[in-house]
């Protein structure tokens, strides 16, 4: 039983020193400071839509839908604040593996 979000994105090329830095020295950190969000990995795109894929594995599906995880997401730094809006293109997908959301 594990959730898995999946995240394509692009980064803007005139702030893509702005974006590494917070990536690896906020953004990972704070992500993984949710509680049973195990593992976090990100790849660069040799040839793709999309510069990046990012996933994060939680011990379980709710973990995604956590008070915890949910009030990350509406309280932003100002850093996160500033670089979503440099983003070109996101594309977010949620998978769920978990006996009782597969029943649904």
């Amino acid at each position: 039983m594990s959730g898995l979000l999946a995240i394509w994105n692009n980064a803007n090329k005139k702030f893509l020193n702005e974006y590494e830095d917070w990536y690896n020295n906020e953004h990972l950190f704070e992500r993984l400071s949710v509680t049973d969000i195990n593992i976090s990995r990100r790849f660069v795109s040799l040839k793709s839509n999309y510069n990046y894929f990012t996933s994060y594995e939680a011990k379980t599906s709710k973990t995604l839908f956590s008070n915890e995880y949910i009030n990350k997401l509406n309280n932003p730094t100002k850093k996160q604040s500033l670089l979503w809006n440099l983003f070109l293109k996101i594309c977010l997908e949620l998978f769920l593996k978990d006996e009782q959301l597969m029943e649904v």
